[in-house]
This record gives C-alpha cells, structure tokens and sequence, in this order.
C-alpha cells in the first residue's frame, strides 16, 4: 500500500438533476488512484463528488473495509458473453452481456459488430443505438468489418465488400451518432477514402494492415493526419506492417 495522504479531487456548488439523487452516499476501501493504493472514501450522489481520506459526512456509508476499489474497465470489443451474442436480435441479450460484463469490473463497453449482411448490420446498429442497459453502460458500437483484408479474416464469416459512402452514411445514420470504432483495412479498394470520410464524422478507425515497409509510406502518406488523430490507429497499421514485412 501506498504512503501519505492521497490527492483529493472534490466538486463543490453542483446540484443533482435526478430525483432522489441528493441523498450522498458514501464508500470506503483501499482506493486505487494513480498516486498509488491507499485507505480512504468516495462520496457520490449521481456522480462522484469527492474522492480522498476519511472525513465527516451526512449520508449513506458502505465500508469495504480491505477490498481494492478501483476504476471500471471500458471493453471496446463484446461481441457476446455468457452465451448471448450482440447480433442477437433478442433485446434481452444485450441486456444479459450488459449485466455479466458488470459482475466482471465492466463498467462500460462497445457492442462489436461481425461481418454480416448490409441488412443485418444496419439492423443491429439501429438495434445498439435503441438500447439502453442497467449493468455496465452501452457507449455505443464497433464495427469490425466488413471492410477487413480477406487474409486477416480471423474467425469472421466470408461477407466481405468494399467500403462505398453510401453505405457509408447508411451505417452511421443507422448507428443515430453511436458508432465510434470500425475495424477496416485501408489497402483494399475504397479504403483509405474511407477511412478520411469516417474520421471526419467523428468515428475512430482502426486495423491490420497488409503492405511491407517500403510500400507504407507512399500509401498512407495522403491519410497520416486522420491516423495521428484517431489516435492509436497509426501505431497498430505500422506494427502489423512491420511484422508482415520481416515475415515476407
């Protein structure tokens, strides 16, 4: 366990907007900050209001007394759990991944799309978008494929096709502002248009990508700024190309 007083982080003068969340509730345990582990509280109503040592308060108290308390995992990649799939047109399934992700130190997650028909997809992305969960919180959907290299298909299904605006705008409209990662690979026909298309809406892109060393340059030089800003999709392009080019 850590030493010294943990930093304290405290929000003052916020009012509640929910009804009945006024009541402060508080939690105690062995806090893991990114100061170290150390014995101390939580107090929250809707949101969380102050995080440090013990002090005095008027409200509800837990006390975990030795358990860790610690940040949620965000899962950017659920295709299913416990024997539900997020295709699964049932409502009821995402809902039970929802719940089991929860019992894990879930607390928020991407529904991932397989590769499937235009029809299907279009179909669960509406579906996604509708959904509201009670265990850990649906941020939204990743779409992996079908716009991915047919030698790096993995365990998807043969439904492959090339990226088009269209459908395109079709999937986002679908998705109502819910789609924030898709998996493509931008050497296949259409690919890097569409990776600058979907950057510009606001959807992260990422991907293997299939070109040795000397080709990657003068390929992705005209996209270099969308990768720079989706973030970690320019690192995990050139790793995987590297990898492919001392393999070959």
């Amino acid at each position: 366990m850590g030493t010294g007083a943990i930093r304290v982080h405290e929000r003052t003068g916020e009012t509640s907007p929910l009804r009945g969340a006024n009541t402060l509730k508080v939690i105690r345990g062995n806090l893991v900050t990114d100061l170290g582990i150390r014995k101390g509280q939580i107090e929250y109503t809707d949101r969380i209001l102050y995080v440090g040592d013990h002090r005095e308060f008027n409200g509800e108290l837990v006390d975990y007394g030795e358990s860790l308390i610690a940040p949620g995992f965000i899962d950017i990649h659920v295709h299913g759990m416990a024997g539900y799939d997020i295709m699964d047109p049932d409502p009821e399934s995402i809902h039970q991944i929802s719940r089991h992700l929860a019992t894990k130190g879930v607390t928020g997650f991407l529904a991932t799309l397989q590769t499937s028909s235009y029809k299907e997809i279009i179909k669960t992305l509406k579906h996604v978008s509708e959904t509201e969960t009670t265990g850990a919180k649906l941020l939204g959907s990743h779409l992996e494929g079908p716009y991915i290299s047919p030698v790096k298909i993995g365990a998807q299904k043969q439904n492959l096709r090339e990226p088009i605006t269209n459908e395109l705008d079709d999937l986002l409209w679908a998705a109502n502002g819910g789609l924030r990662l898709v998996t493509l690979a931008p050497e296949v026909k259409g690919g890097l248009v569409a990776v600058k298309y979907l950057v510009g809406h606001g959807v992260l892109v990422s991907g293997t990508l299939m070109l040795p060393m000397r080709r990657l340059n003068t390929r992705l030089m005209p996209v270099y700024s969308f990768l720079v800003t989706a973030g970690t999709v320019c690192v995990s392009f050139i790793i995987e190309s590297r990898v492919s080019s001392a393999q070959g």
